[in-house]
């Protein structure tokens, strides 16, 4: 599951949440997993952008493009 959490702070952060239960001795184990990924959707979003730039340019140019890597 994905949503927004609010923090002690008031900072609103990106997370994932894997709820899960099972028993131990005959009682019920309710455990939740949260994942901060407010960074990692920040970079995803950087790239998705760049990405866009670098493509809008290769199209519109005419010439010719060359890639050269050196190894």
């Amino acid at each position: 599951i994905r949503t927004k959490h609010k923090t002690k702070a008031n900072d609103i952060r990106d997370v994932e949440i894997y709820p899960s239960r099972f028993n131990i001795k005959e009682k019920l184990v309710i455990y939740i997993i949260i994942n901060d990924i407010t960074e990692r959707l920040l970079a995803e979003n950087l790239v998705q952008e760049s990405e866009a730039k670098f493509r809008g340019l290769v199209e519109s140019i005419q010439d010719g493009i060359f890639l050269i890597q050196n190894s």
